[in-house]
């Protein structure tokens, strides 16, 4: 099991920073997969490998999935240890105080922009922990709802990335 430790501090800048990343990711078939949809004030997909972090020092899980100019971030924060169950999602100031949680950001690009979103509500179920994990969320953010999920995302212990 994988067990919480010290402050939350950093959730929303490692939420955004994740969410905006314009390069890395998971090389293709190293990653489980993350697929979500989106409808309402815009709408669209994506579908990328996913990687998942551990950091220890905030007690924070960053799964993340890149595809283009596209990324989705999710962090799940655990009360007491990472396990299979529901997490609430809040917006990520709220997230930072709050346990369990969870909070997700979006970046997307429309016709003549890119476009940001960051959670409001929802719900997001893990339905298995460990090295790898499998999920599913609904997420208000900023418009949109976001409903998908996640399987065989390989988790690795967090480095100097994590607690920023």
């Amino acid at each position: 099991m994988i067990r919480p430790g010290g402050a939350a501090g950093g959730i929303l800048a490692s939420t955004l920073g994740l969410a905006l990343a314009a390069c890395g990711g998971t090389p293709p078939g190293t990653g489980g997969r993350v697929e979500a949809r989106w409808s309402g004030a815009t709408s669209g997909r994506v579908a990328a490998a996913g990687s998942a972090t551990w950091c220890p020092g905030d007690s924070t899980l960053h799964l993340l999935a890149l595809r283009g100019d596209t990324g989705l971030a999710l962090l799940i924060r655990p009360r007491d240890s990472l396990a299979p169950g529901r997490y609430p999602v809040m917006a990520p100031p709220a997230a930072r105080s709050a346990r369990p949680a969870a909070a997700a950001a979006l970046r997307s690009t429309g016709p003549t922009r890119i476009l940001g979103y960051r959670s409001s509500g929802g719900s997001l179920t893990l339905e298995r922990a460990g090295p790898r994990l499998a999920g599913s969320f609904r997420i208000e953010a900023g418009g949109v709802t976001l409903r998908g999920g996640f399987v065989d995302v390989p988790v690795r212990a967090g480095g100097a990335e994590c607690g920023r």
